[in-house]
């Protein structure tokens, strides 16, 4: 829908909505006429503009909802990945971005008026496959001990819009990304829903998984011994991390109440002294008798002759209370005050009460603790041993195998073993620690080091199924940057023809895949409420000779084969 106006042509003015349903109208004016004749047409094209901004929305959304409507696909064999198994004749229901509702085709009720429907009969109905262990579209070079804070979703070539689009025909709609190679803490891997190739970032999950490489390329025992030694001082590194900030989130935590404890408790010093004060606060003195007015004492006739003490006892013979100032506050110095020797004991014992202020002072002086440093790899790790995130463990030699499982062990992670190689001498661990298994490609060909590439079996799926792994998932493998997810399919139909039951063969590219990627609640089954990630097959999806001939992610249409 291109944006209406007004088109300058030679002397004339056409009034236009381009792209919309309205006619193009055009008003004539002369390059040699004057300027009132030119606003005369601007206003007669003025109410041709109004039409075509009210028409021209309109479009517009009629567009959008093309893409939006509810879809409704019937007649096929809905495989669902659940419990239900598969629905012969099924229909699937996609509205709103979701699944809307999964059953038999005679469930569904006629289709209503704005639904898309599509007739899938003799065609199969899966879930939108998902790529559990791939590097495509990464754009930067591995090195090996980057960190864990490296994060794959940095290095995806947003601009690479070809392997993706190839990967959505393929029926993949979801991949999780592995950072560029590299031994030990490789980094974080990525989960991208392939939606809207032109803005990946609005679609994609970042570190939902930390990785560790174990093995991978190094030579003897020594060598891997060192490897998972400095894989263990990580993990106790990030342990020693998580301890110092819970630490300190605790005294933080002691420090506010203590803060804000302590001004309670000062308002209601405050306020207690303010309620001693005025109970032991003194009744006013009775005021003394002025002077002016006093009628004046009579003298002895001998005063001018007696001694000081005669004169001293004459005035208290004559005393009258609060008649004489002189005599009163002599006498107020003489109760009061006491001798010099018991005058300095009160000095000390105010010293030791200054003293005792100011020490209680300084013990509840409150300190704010001080704030441990940050540090990007043993963040991400935190997460791994508090199981906010999994980690996956690259590892194909069996001793590899079992060290990655005792790691899990020790430091209780939520993790899987990636690769793989050499799974089949430890059918029984693996089993015993009911950890999920990712396998890569299973042609033998390449995607693994090829120092322990003669321990491969494709019948390795199977046996471990047979010994109890029931979380089985198969992915393409770090074939490239550009290209493996086509095989994807092929891997799990060469599991099949080494004894993995069909079943679970699918389950390994689609629900499987999901749960060890953290997304199972939302993708990989077909079920009502779930994101509708739906493909269209010509024949059974591990058949050889099967296309894909629609995708949907989101309930939109992003792949359609020609001819189809």
């Amino acid at each position: 829908m291109r944006p209406l106006g007004i088109i300058f042509r030679g002397g004339g003015i056409i009034a236009t909505c381009l792209g919309g349903d309205a006619p193009t109208y055009e008003v004539g004016l002369s390059a040699s006429e004057g300027t009132p004749r030119m606003r005369r047409s601007l206003i007669r094209a003025f109410p041709v503009l109004i039409v075509c901004a009210a028409l021209a929305p309109t479009a517009m959304v009629r567009a959008q909802s093309d893409d939006s409507r509810p879809v409704i696909i019937q007649g096929g064999t809905v495989w669902t990945g659940t419990d239900r198994g598969t629905i012969e004749s099924g229909t699937v229901a996609l509205r709103k971005g979701k699944i809307w509702r999964v059953g038999p085709a005679g469930r569904s009720g006629p289709p209503r008026p704005g639904m898309q429907t599509i007739d899938a009969d003799g065609k199969y109905v899966t879930p939108g496959l998902i790529d559990a262990w791939t590097m495509l579209g990464l754009d930067l070079g591995g090195a090996p001990g980057a960190g864990a804070s490296l994060s794959a979703a940095d290095a995806i070539n947003g601009f690479a819009t070809h392997v993706f689009e190839d990967a959505r025909r393929s029926g993949v709609t979801s991949l999780c990304i592995e950072p560029p190679a590299g031994g030990g803490i490789a980094g974080t891997a990525a989960m991208v829903r392939l939606a809207n190739l032109n803005d990946l970032r609005s679609t994609t999950t970042e570190s939902i998984s930390l990785v560790a490489r174990l093995g991978l390329g190094v030579r003897g025992p020594i060598g891997r011994l060192g490897e998972i030694k400095a894989l263990r001082e990580m993990f106790e590194q990030a342990a020693a991390y998580r301890e110092q900030w819970d630490e300190y989130n605790e005294k933080l935590e002691e420090y506010e109440k203590k803060l804000k404890d302590g001004e309670t408790v000062k308002l209601k010093k405050d306020d207690e002294k303010k309620e001693e004060k005025t109970e032991t606060k003194k009744p006013d003195a009775p005021r003394r008798r002025s002077r002016r007015g006093r009628r004046p004492r009579p003298r002895p006739s001998n005063f001018s002759t007696m001694t000081d003490e005669e004169v001293l006892a004459w005035l208290r013979d004559s005393h009258v209370p609060g008649d004489d100032d002189v005599l009163e506050e002599e006498a107020h110095d003489h109760d009061d005050h006491p001798t010099a020797p018991d005058a300095e004991e009160p000095k000390k014992d105010d010293a030791k009460k200054a003293d005792g202020k100011d020490g209680d002072k300084k013990s509840d002086e409150l300190t704010k603790p001080e704030r441990p440093a940050y540090d990007a790899n043993s963040e991400i790790v935190v997460k791994a041993l508090k199981r906010q995130i999994s980690v996956r463990f690259e590892a194909h030699r069996p001793g590899d195998i079992a060290m990655a499982l005792k790691i899990v062990n020790d430091y209780h992670l939520d993790a899987l073993i990636v690769g793989a190689t050499g799974a089949r001498f430890t059918d029984k661990l693996i089993a015993d620690a009911e950890v999920p298994v990712l396998f890569g490609q299973l042609t033998g060909a390449g995607g693994f080091d090829r120092t322990h590439a003669a321990q491969f079996d494709a019948q390795t799926p199977a046996a471990l199924r047979a010994s109890g792994v029931l979380d089985l998932v198969i992915a393409s493998g770090r074939m490239g940057r550009d290209s493996g997810v086509q095989f994807l399919t092929q891997n799990a139909a060469i599991a099949v023809g080494h004894g993995l039951d069909e079943d679970a063969a699918l389950r390994a590219i689609t629900i499987e895949a999901a749960k060890v990627c953290g997304v199972g609640e939302t993708l990989g089954s077909i079920e009502k409420g779930k994101l509708a990630d739906v493909v269209i097959w010509s024949g059974h999806p591990l058949a050889p000779d099967t296309v894909v001939e629609r995708v949907f992610v989101g309930g939109v249409e992003v792949y359609r084969r020609a001819g189809n």
